[in-house]
This record gives C-alpha cells, structure tokens and sequence, in this order.
C-alpha cells in the first residue's frame, strides 16, 4: 500500500508541475511612449469619437498628463465595438499608466497618487 501511496503522489506532483507550465509568452511590459504609440495604431481605423479619444489618451500618456490618460484609457476601456487589437492596446497603455502612476507616488507626486486613488475605488 505504501508503494502505491509514494507512486499517486509522485503522480499528482508532477501533473501539477506540467499544469503550472504554460506555453504563452507572458505580456510584453512597454514602455508608457510605445504603448501611447501602439495605441495610436490600434485606433487608426476606428470612428471619429473613439479615434479622437485614442489620441488624446496617447498624447496625454506622453506629456505624463495622468489624470486625462486615465480618463481616456477608460473612456477606451468602455467602447463598443472595439475589436481584439484595439483592446489589448488599451489595456497595455493602462499597464504602463499605472506602472508610471505607482512610480510617480513613490516619489512623492501628490497628482499621481490622487489618480491611483480614483482608480482603485471605480476599479
């Protein structure tokens, strides 16, 4: 009975290894001008209102102009009709936001932490 003990249990351990291996690439991490970049891309065919929104938002993204990067990357977040690219952009210019919002309150910018506030509580 031990033998059959030692041998499910190094069965189990090892399907659980092979479950946490994944073959996807994790996400790449950009930088907050390339994503404000690719984002621009991404929105280059969209309508008018959302186009527009892409641009501010990758504008605002490059002047380091946070409280209005977040308001358009979750006016983009929202939109209907975006298709799979465009998404991911949002999402990726979001990611390097807030990674630049987290670096910017850790120095002490009082706007920057104002904005991950409000982001965390409409989160």
């Amino acid at each position: 009975m031990n033998k059959h003990l030692k041998s499910i249990a190094l069965l189990s351990l090892s399907l659980a290894l092979l479950a946490g291996c994944s073959r996807e690439k994790p996400p790449e991490i950009v930088d907050t001008a390339k994503s404000a970049d690719d984002a621009s891309k991404a929105f280059a065919a969209a309508n008018a209102e959302t186009k527009a929104a892409a641009a501010e938002a990758a504008q605002a993204l490059k002047a380091k102009d946070y409280a209005m990067s977040m308001t358009r990357l979750i006016q983009l977040k929202d939109a209907d009709g975006l298709t799979a690219e465009q998404r991911a952009a949002t999402a990726q210019a979001m990611n390097a936001l807030v990674r630049d919002l987290r670096a910017a309150e850790q120095k002490g910018d009082v706007v920057a932490s104002n904005v991950l506030e409000h982001y965390r509580r409409t989160k």
